[in-house]
C-alpha cells in the first residue's frame, strides 16, 4: 500500500469521527415551540389567559394599565416595559390578590421563564410577612412569586408555602417611587413533563401597594437523546477495525 492511499484512508476515518461529533452536537439542543404564556404582555388590554383572584372584602383589585398613574389612587407608577399595557394592583384599603396562569412544560425540553416586575410600597411602610397571604393578618404587606401545584386554590387561608413547588421571588416591597421594572429569569427545566401554576401574589394592609407585572415569557428547547459514550467508542472502533482490515488485505496482494 502506498503512502497516498494510507493518507486517504486515514482522512476518511477522521472525517467519519468528525461527522459523528457534529451530529451529536446538533442532537443535543433543537429549538421547539413547547411551553408558552398566553397574553404575557397583557396586550389584549385585559387579563385574557390569566386568572385573577382576590380575597373577599379586599379594598382594591388588579388592573390593566398603560402606566404613569394607577386607576384608583392616582399613584405614580412606571410605564410598560414592552407594548402598551401591564397588570398592576391598586387599592383604597387592605387586600390580597393573585394573578396566575397554568403552564404546560413538555418533557425532554429545557424551559426558561422570564418576567418584569415591581413592588411599590407607596408609603414606604416596609415589608411585613405574617406567614400567610391574608389581609386580615396584621401586619402583612408584600409581593411574592411562586410556582404552585395546579390543584392548589386556597390562596388566603393556610401558610404562604402551602402548595408551593418553588418560590421565585421571596416576600419583598420596594421603597417609592419605583422608576422602572426589575427583570427576573428562572430555569423551570426541573418541572419538565408536568403542568405548573405561575402565581403572582400581593397582600397589603399597611398602605397603598402597587405590584406590577409585564412581559411574561417562556423559552423552550428540546433536548434530544445523545448516544452513550460506550456506543460512540464502539462505532469509532468499528471504523478503525475496517481501516486495519483494508490495510491487511492490500498487504496480502
Amino acid at each position: 500500500m502506498n503512502k497516498l492511499s494510507f493518507v486517504k484512508q486515514l482522512t476518511t476515518v477522521a472525517a467519519t469521527a468528525t461527522l459523528m461529533t457534529v451530529g451529536m452536537s446538533i442532537a443535543r439542543t433543537q429549538t421547539a415551540s413547547a411551553a408558552s404564556i398566553t397574553n404575557g404582555g397583557f396586550e389584549t388590554g385585559d387579563h385574557t389567559g390569566w386568572t385573577v383572584v382576590k380575597q373577599e372584602n379586599s379594598g382594591g383589585d388588579r388592573f390593566i394599565t398603560e402606566g404613569t398613574t394607577t386607576q384608583l389612587t392616582g399613584s405614580s407608577i412606571p410605564n410598560p416595559t414592552e407594548g402598551s399595557f401591564f397588570s398592576v394592583t391598586d387599592q383604597g384599603g387592605p387586600g390580597s390578590y393573585v394573578l396566575f396562569q397554568d403552564i404546560v412544560l413538555e418533557s425532554d425540553s429545557s424551559h426558561t421563564l422570564s418576567f418584569d416586575w415591581f413592588a411599590q410600597d407607596y408609603f414606604n411602610a416596609g415589608v411585613s410577612d405574617a406567614g400567610n397571604m391574608s389581609k386580615d393578618s396584621f401586619p402583612n404587606h408584600h409581593f411574592r412569586v411562586d410556582i404552585v401545584d395546579t390543584s392548589f386554590t386556597d390562596w388566603f387561608g393556610p401558610s404562604s408555602s402551602a402548595g408551593v413547588l418553588a418560590n421565585l421571588i421571596s416576600p419583598t416591597a420596594e421603597a417609592p417611587l419605583v422608576e422602572g421594572f426589575n427583570n427576573a429569569t428562572f430555569d423551570l427545566t426541573a418541572f419538565s413533563g408536568s403542568t405548573v401554576r405561575l402565581a403572582f401574589r400581593n397582600v397589603d394592609n399597611k398602605g397603598f401597594f402597587h405590584a406590577g407585572v409585564d412581559n411574561v415569557q417562556i423559552q423552550s428547547a428540546s433536548i434530544a437523546s445523545v448516544p452513550e459514550p460506550t456506543t460512540i467508542l464502539g462505532l469509532l472502533a468499528l471504523g478503525g477495525a475496517g481501516f486495519v482490515s483494508r490495510r491487511k488485505k492490500q498487504a496480502v496482494k
